[in-house]
């Protein structure tokens, strides 16, 4: 049986430039000259995440945890087998 390699998306493949890198320039390129523009960006948070959040997240979690129990849907099953 031959191995066929999964197909990776482009970003993965060349030497372009990230998404949000070419949106920053973008962003200020248009940008008029003492405009304070909106980022629409990815973002890059540095505030500490509010402590009801975390502990929202941490009671949110059991102390197991296990794979639903499922046949997956019909059109991905069908799309991996026939990638197989």
């Amino acid at each position: 049986m031959s191995h066929v390699p999964a197909p990776l998306h482009p970003l993965l493949t060349t030497n372009d430039e990230y998404p949000f890198i070419k949106l920053e320039r973008r962003r200020k390129e248009l940008a008029p000259e003492g405009v304070t523009s909106i980022n629409f960006g990815m973002g890059d948070p540095r505030e500490e995440t509010p402590a009801f959040i975390r502990e929202a997240l941490k009671n949110a979690v059991p102390n197991v945890s296990s794979y639903p129990a499922t046949n997956g849907k019909p059109e991905y099953r069908a799309a991996c087998a026939a990638w197989m």
